[in-house]
């Protein structure tokens, strides 16, 4: 149950961060200590999951249009591991690009997202489909599915290895027998590959552009795994005139190995593949591939 709307919960959040920058003196304000500060009052109204993607929302699907690198080992999967397909669930659906990919295979669809923007997106993409407004640590659903799947390393929005484990316990809930998740992730190595080179340029659009840059955080000594990826947009309105757009996406990246344990332990059988959809194993060890994208295929 959402108790506060987005809208309400950001309107809190503005009242009582901004008179915080303001009782500091500004020759002695430290941004570390106000960026704390910040941060405790997010979590205390958002449960540390930020909301992110409400200024991408409009720009998400012409600038991120590009799903070859999941479409055939998802179709290569769903035909090889699934036995029943009746229905599937995306965790972290957005605007369901990756839902629309593979629910010819199904009879039934389902999606949900934190963030109500990049569904409305989803629902015009899929209105035979059905979409919840919820949390992927805490969804409830009346109905189990032959396929879950959370992918585009949405899982890494989660900021904590607890939020993570949330997750793995109410998928498991909502599996029907036989049934499979297929999940997906940045490890720490890629994204601090990431982390060391120049900012992403990405034209899209009508002479739009995307500037991403992803940066570690290392605000706490004793924490690692937490990723910045500060993503600017131009959006081109007429000759030269642009309005600029800034969204804060955050990540945070477990190892692979930690996740594998973790998901082991609760499951009759899990497969990694790295994102050339080779099997990860004594042929083909973790240590080789983690600096790229891992997919997880687990029964429960």
């Amino acid at each position: 149950m959402q108790i506060f709307s987005s809208l309400y919960k950001k309107t809190l959040f503005l009242q009582i961060s901004y008179p915080l920058v303001f009782a500091f003196d500004r020759d002695t304000l430290h941004r570390d200590v106000l960026a704390t500060i910040l941060h405790f009052i997010w979590i205390l109204f958002y449960g540390g999951f930020l909301l992110i993607y409400d200024t991408f929302a409009p720009f998400y699907d012409q600038a991120m249009n590009d799903y070859s690198w999941c479409e055939h080992f998802l179709h290569t999967m769903i035909e090889s591991k699934l036995t029943n397909r009746t229905s599937v669930l995306e965790l972290g659906c957005g605007t369901g690009r990756i839902l629309q990919l593979v629910s010819r295979y199904f009879t039934h669809s389902a999606g949900i997202d934190i963030n109500p923007s990049m569904m409305e997106y989803a629902k015009k993409r899929l209105p035979t489909s059905k979409f919840y407004h919820q949390d992927m640590r805490s969804f409830n659903l009346s109905a189990s599915y032959d396929l879950i799947l959370c992918l585009f390393d949405s899982i890494n929005h989660l900021t904590s290895f607890d939020y993570w484990q949330q997750t793995f316990s109410r998928i498991k809930e909502h599996l029907a027998p036989g049934g499979v998740c297929i999940f997906d992730m940045n490890t720490p190595q890629k994204l601090s590959r990431l982390a060391l080179l120049p900012p992403f340029v990405h034209p899209f659009g009508n002479d739009d552009m995307m500037i991403m840059d992803v940066v570690e955080d290392k605000t706490y000594a004793d924490e690692s795994g937490l990723f910045h990826f500060e993503t600017t947009l131009f959006e081109h309105l007429e000759d030269d005139l642009y309005k600029r757009h800034i969204e804060r996406i955050i990540e945070y990246a477990p190892t692979a190995e930690l996740v594998f344990s973790t998901v082991s332990s609760q499951c009759s059988s899990v497969e990694m593949y790295d994102e050339d959809e080779r099997k990860i194993g004594p042929s083909l060890p973790l240590s080789e591939v983690h600096d790229g994208r891992i997919f997880f295929l687990c029964r429960y």
